[in-house]
């Protein structure tokens, strides 16, 4: 069985609230996930994302990362968030559209079981466009059963989570060489505090 992590670079755009926090300053450097070559040894650096799903007795401890698996960060970008989440809604109260498509809600009685039964995580987003009259506006969500392990990591902590692997990033295919680049160059400019990267497998 395959394992498979999808990876978004997210920019905080503020520069006067505290890193991450204002959800409308919160942007991803792309709509989908970066395609990344399948590297189970760097999965497990980032957020034990390989070696998780292994039987006990076949899991290796030094696999373990540097950085615990932290969660699906709360504010994340849209564009994660719609890979991530599924709205809890039903007809004929449903989302704008142009704010979260009606086929990646789920009704509140799956989404109680996905949590109850497997484990989905629970969260919310903020709709502060298109609300109308309501103004901003809160929206439950769960994570798909299949995902797990997400996690986020700043660009030094990601430096750091492979170096404690033994992992040299030039060494590494040019996926994740991009990846380490792109997340340098933003943090140059805004700040490493304000870039990280959002993973999570499947």
């Amino acid at each position: 069985m395959g394992t498979y992590m999808s990876a978004y670079i997210e920019l905080d755009y503020s520069t006067s609230a505290p890193p991450f926090t204002d959800v409308e300053q919160v942007f991803s450097l792309t709509e989908g996930s970066f395609i990344v070559d399948r590297r189970y040894d760097v999965f497990d650096a980032l957020a034990f994302g390989r070696s998780a799903k292994l039987l006990a007795e076949d899991c290796d401890p030094h696999n373990q990362p540097l950085f615990a698996p932290r969660g699906m960060p709360s504010p994340c970008s849209l564009s994660a968030a719609h890979d991530y989440f599924r709205l809890v809604a039903a007809p004929p109260v449903l989302p704008d559209r142009h704010f979260w498509p009606a086929h990646l809600c789920v009704s509140p009685v799956v989404a109680d079981e996905w949590v109850r039964e497997r484990g989905s995580q629970e969260s919310e987003v903020r709709q502060s466009s298109n609300t109308g009259r309501d103004g901003k506006r809160v929206w439950r969500v769960v994570s798909t059963p299949e995902h797990y392990n997400a996690s986020w990591l700043r660009p030094d902590e990601f430096d750091a989570a492979l170096k404690h692997h033994g992992l040299e990033l030039a060494a590494l295919p040019a996926e994740y060489r991009i990846l380490g680049a792109a997340m340098a160059e933003l943090a140059a400019q805004h700040g490493n505090d304000r870039v990280r990267l959002v993973v999570w497998f499947s």
